[in-house]
């Protein structure tokens, strides 16, 4: 993240695809929409876990997932699992803390 509006995503190699940038909900497991986009969203810290069970309540069986460390940087889980259209579960290597913002269309 550059600043509140403007981000750098960075590849190790060409990539060709479409990146998509949404905005979650504002503050610790609160919902909301980031207006005109008809985006809804979620959002929660976590805390040293290296498997996470997130309830977002969304409504989605396979939402749009992004985990951020505390130094702003981008976490790939080793892996997502969505249990129903309600709750998934975020698994890491390694024990992480940050947050997690979870969207719908």
């Amino acid at each position: 993240m550059v600043d509140a509006n403007n981000t750098t995503i960075t590849f190790s190699s060409n990539v060709y695809g479409t990146a998509v940038a949404t905005l979650g909900a504002g503050g610790g497991g609160s919902s909301g929409t980031s207006g005109t986009s008809g985006l809804v969203g979620y959002s929660a810290s976590f805390t040293s876990l290296a498997t996470w069970s997130v309830a977002h309540n969304l409504n989605c069986e396979f939402p749009l997932v992004t985990v951020w460390d505390n130094n702003r940087y981008v976490v790939v889980p080793s892996g997502i699992q969505s249990v129903d259209a309600n709750n998934l579960n975020v698994y890491f290597s390694s024990a992480q803390t940050g947050k997690i913002i979870i969207g719908k269309v």
